[in-house]
């Protein structure tokens, strides 16, 4: 690296702090490395990162230091010009694009990347939905989305779960600030990548099979829900059924098949549960619902990934992290 006190900070903004690889801090910003707590770093060796609002590319910066493979930043404001800077100062090699998000261009023919940084731009982007898809196509892991300052968190989960294909979106912690102020909050969001390769065929829903209807989430005792579970429920079903109901099921359920018992024949929900409750009220509700896309997962599915290609390595603690 070069010599530190050479770096001319000209043009750069005061939103990100910058500092060195081993945390020595070059030049005070208003956001701190809180947020860097919350990222898996380790999971970004040899994988592709893309940042988007990038600022003055300390979040890609870190990617590059944390081994990964390719690195690019995306940002419409002139600061991208320091970025390019920064990196060729550190000596590393990280692609600045300098697009706007918001631009046909860019959400049309952004490729696909493992993991993806979202952060403090989502209040921004004017047709969330179609930001949201984008998202979704783009990402071949783990999606880290970051609320603006102030925005709270559920609002932005409800939209993922309602609209993204993400096996795992959950909601990690404040990224910056304290609960006092309302800052930030971070979100993060996974695809179950090892059955990504399972075919969709389309099932009828009547040979799907459910633990009980949204009915029995009134049944706290007996099924050991907290309190208020059915509410809380029946308000994520409603919002996914007006989903389906206007764009149709955006990914499919993700099913195996029961061998034996009562339910013989049938085909037990891995993931997707939500979504199948949300298909059955709409069949309730006069809108039939015939055949639905399914993955099919194996019985010894372990065996079964190995024998498709994936290392033993890593079959072990799947999505522990």
């Amino acid at each position: 690296m070069k010599n530190v006190n050479k770096l001319d900070f000209t043009g750069a903004t005061q939103y990100q702090a910058i500092y060195d690889k081993q945390g020595n801090l070059l030049r005070k910003g208003w956001r701190t490395t809180q947020r860097c707590d919350l990222i898996a770093w380790h999971r970004l060796r040899s994988k592709s990162v893309l940042d988007l609002g990038c600022n003055n590319g300390m979040m890609s910066i870190r990617a590059k230091w944390a081994g990964a493979s390719k690195v690019v930043g995306v940002d419409f404001g002139d600061h991208i010009s320091f970025a390019r800077r920064l990196v060729k100062h550190f000596d590393l090699d990280i692609e600045f694009w300098h697009m706007d998000l918001r631009s046909d261009e860019f959400l049309n023919l952004c490729p696909e990347f493992d993991f993806i940084f979202c952060f403090s731009v989502f209040r921004y982007m004017p047709e969330k939905e179609r930001f949201l898809a984008f998202l979704d196509r783009c990402t071949r892991d783990t999606l880290w989305l970051e609320t603006n300052h102030k925005d709270p968190a559920e609002p932005t989960y409800e939209m993922l779960q309602k609209s993204t294909s993400f096996d795992g979106v959950q909601i990690l912690g404040q990224s910056e600030g304290n609960p006092d102020n309302k800052g930030h909050w971070m979100i993060r969001c996974r695809k179950a990548m090892q059955w990504r390769i399972v075919p969709v065929t389309f099932m009828p829903l009547s040979k799907i099979q459910i633990t009980h209807d949204l009915e029995g989430f009134k049944d706290e005792e007996r099924w050991g829900y907290a309190p208020g579970s059915y509410e809380t429920k029946k308000q994520e079903v409603e919002l996914l059924m007006a989903d389906i109901e206007k764009y149709g099921l955006r990914t499919p359920i993700w099913v195996r098949e029961i061998l034996g018992g009562p339910f013989a024949g049938k085909y037990r929900v891995i993931e997707g549960h939500r979504r199948t409750l949300s298909l059955i009220e709409l069949n309730r509700n006069e809108k039939k619902i015939y055949d639905v896309p399914c993955r099919i997962l194996p019985q010894a599915h372990v065996n079964w990934l190995r024998n498709h290609g994936n290392k033993e390595k890593d079959l072990k603690g799947q999505n522990n992290e």
